[in-house]
């Protein structure tokens, strides 16, 4: 399994038990009348839903910088008295 793969599933393991955690407490702040439980518990499914943006972030980043066209390479010509000019090689 590529490392895509595996950013996915610890994602969606780790988001799952948060925001079922979080539906759990949030439930239970209402039934009991807790409001600082209730603000927990939203806090939690909220974060979850993050977590999972910011692993498709991830994946979508890792994705792009795989494919993308490197270009050509750019080395300083450190021979000569000016260092800030550089030689395309093509």
């Amino acid at each position: 399994m590529n490392s895509h793969g595996k950013i996915i599933n610890v994602t969606k393991f780790i988001s799952i038990t948060l925001f079922l955690c979080g539906a759990l407490t949030l439930f239970y702040g209402i039934v009991n009348d807790y409001s600082s439980i209730v603000g927990i518990g939203v806090g939690m499914g909220v974060g979850a839903i993050f977590i999972v943006l910011m692993g498709m972030f991830f994946v979508a980043t890792e994705e792009m910088v795989e494919t993308t066209f490197k270009g050509i390479e750019i080395t300083p010509m450190v021979e000569r008295k000016r260092p800030h000019l550089y030689l395309v090689k093509r």
